[in-house]
């Protein structure tokens, strides 16, 4: 236990202290998640992390800190609706998203968003909501 899975030659740095940080398994010392949420890159140092996407060591975005994920976990339950309910497609949600933050679409996921892009976030669903009465 505590071993690597596989080598990965991908580099994942802090954007708070420009550290680098390190590739860690579900079950390893310093794995930050509750449950196994797939490899997850973590600075030790400042304590920001971010999981993987699915069966890869690519980071979902970038690491977040104790309030970045705060404000991360706000925005995803103000956008999921959208397109979890099944009457609009996730991609859809996402390119809407992207024009309402003035972003190229790569860049309006919330895993990539600071604790202002959030609210941003936040503010455009419920602007949304009001737009749709």
């Amino acid at each position: 236990m505590g071993r690597p899975r596989h080598q990965t030659s991908l580099t994942v740095s802090c954007p708070y202290c420009q550290h680098p940080a390190r590739l860690y398994y579900w079950q390893e010392e310093g794995y930050p998640y509750p449950a196994d949420w797939d490899p997850a890159w973590k600075c030790a140092a400042c304590d920001a992390y971010i999981r993987c996407y699915r069966g890869t060591t690519t980071p979902l975005g970038t690491l977040a800190d104790s309030d970045t994920r705060h404000w991360r976990h706000l925005a995803h339950q103000a956008l999921d609706p959208l397109w979890q309910g099944g009457q609009e497609l996730r991609s859809s949600v996402y390119r809407w998203l992207a024009g309402e933050l003035g972003v190229p679409e790569p860049q309006a996921h919330i895993g990539r968003l600071d604790p202002e892009g959030c609210r941003q976030v936040i503010a455009a669903v419920a602007g949304r909501g009001r737009a749709d009465r």
